[in-house]
Order: structure tokens, then C-alpha cells, then sequence
């Protein structure tokens, strides 16, 4: 891996699906991530992530207590990842 950004200690109301809002901005683009939760299989990202301050909103699976998000890219830059939110809708 060339970096890898950690969320660490995420904590939600109940157990169950949620959505990650990621807002990035790069100058150049289009780029690829790896977005894992709690260390399983990659999120499908629905594609690269192209230039420019964008959003990208995912659907994700959290526990109640000590979720971690992880971001990672092993061949180039990843995207810079300036906000996440986790919402219920």
C-alpha cells in the first residue's frame, strides 16, 4: 500500500446499514480507492473517483461500537479524503 487513511472508533445508535458520505478533492483524477469496514471486503466504490470536490455516497454495514474505515490505494495516489459522514438515510 502506498498510504492508508483510518477511521478508528466509529460509534452508531444500533447495529445495522448506514451510508458513508465522502467528500474529496483532487486536481487530477480519475483515481481508485480501496474503502474497507471493519478489515472486510472492499466497498464497491461504483467506479473511480474522478477530479474535482465531489461526494460519493455508499451504502455500509456498521456494529453499535468500534467500527473502523479504512482507505487505501496500492498502486497510485489515493483520493484526498476531506469528510466522511454516516447518516441513516
Amino acid at each position: 500500500m502506498i498510504g492508508t487513511l483510518t477511521f478508528s472508533n466509529i460509534n452508531v445508535p444500533n447495529a445495522g446499514g448506514y451510508f458513508m458520505t465522502i467528500t474529496y478533492g483532487d486536481s487530477d483524477g480519475p483515481r481508485t480507492e480501496e474503502i474497507r469496514v471493519n478489515n472486510g471486503s472492499p466497498l464497491d466504490t461504483k467506479g473511480t473517483f474522478p477530479a474535482g470536490c465531489n461526494t460519493r455516497k455508499l451504502p455500509i454495514t456498521l456494529n453499535k461500537t468500534g467500527n473502523t474505515i479504512s482507505f487505501a490505494n496500492s498502486g497510485s495516489k489515493g483520493i484526498t479524503v476531506l469528510q466522511i459522514v454516516i447518516s441513516s438515510t
